[in-house]
């Protein structure tokens, strides 16, 4: 039976060896990718904040103008009913 053997055992170790160096490549490409998908995340949370920030000051910016006008003429008559009674 040992003649029908598909590999020797040198063919065996050899390839033992190849594989546990190509599962050490994988392993260092995995944990690459682990690395980029963290800093990925982190960038798209990074965006996600100065997209809010940016939207909340042109909200600022829009409530301002639309109500600007009102506190200006709500100010002025104040001003103006001040001035005639005094």
């Amino acid at each position: 039976m040992a003649n029908n053997q598909w590999y020797s055992n040198k063919e065996l170790f050899e390839k033992i060896v190849e594989l546990q160096q190509e599962m050490q490549e994988t392993r260092a490409i995995i944990r690459r990718y682990n690395n980029l998908y963290e800093k990925v995340y982190n960038v798209q949370e990074r965006v996600k904040k100065i997209e809010a920030e940016t939207e909340g000051k042109k909200e600022l910016e829009r409530s301002i103008r639309e109500w600007g006008g009102w506190i200006f003429g709500l100010v002025t008559l104040i001003i103006l009913i001040y001035t005639t009674f005094n």
